[in-house]
């Protein structure tokens, strides 16, 4: 899995396989109206969580199966589920650990709740110590290669 975009292909193509609907949603706030039955069942967020509409009574196994889809689709999709670091790595403050340094070039890696481990390379601004040219990647196959060539 390359990016988020590649994930919510295959989830919504998964999800429009078991008999929902998945439309882009009208609010800022949400990635995906779920349907089923031509009903709003749920939403997915920004943060890749599957939300229950809170005005309409849904069984839990139906949430259950958007999430288990969601689950099953990261998974197939390449993600990584090992974790790459130890209590020995540098705990950042944004709640990363620091995996390496390199020319100036960090890589970190973060537990999500949904995609396993995230991966992200960064420059930190000599100035203000922020994060600027941030790559983020799903995948362990695709951050060392950028990591080492990109910067």
């Amino acid at each position: 899995m390359r990016s988020k975009t590649d994930f919510y292909r295959l989830f919504f193509e998964q999800l429009a396989r078991r008999g929902f609907d998945v439309k882009r949603s009208q609010s800022s706030d949400y990635i995906a109206d779920i349907y089923f039955k031509s009903q709003l069942v749920a939403y997915f967020s920004k943060a890749d969580t599957v939300i229950q509409n809170p005005f309409v009574t849904v069984k839990d196994k139906l949430i259950r199966l958007i999430n288990d889809t969601a689950q099953n689709t990261a998974n197939k999709a390449g993600i990584c589920r090992d974790c790459p670091y130890t209590d020995a790595n540098e705990r950042l403050p944004n709640g990363s650990y620091k995996l390496a340094e390199y020319n100036g070039v960090t890589l970190a890696c973060k537990e999500h709740h949904l995609f396993g481990y995230v991966f992200s390379t960064y420059r930190t601004a000599p100035d203000s110590g922020e994060m600027v040219a941030r790559q983020i990647f799903y995948n362990k196959e695709f951050a060392p290669p950028k990591y080492f060539i990109c910067y």
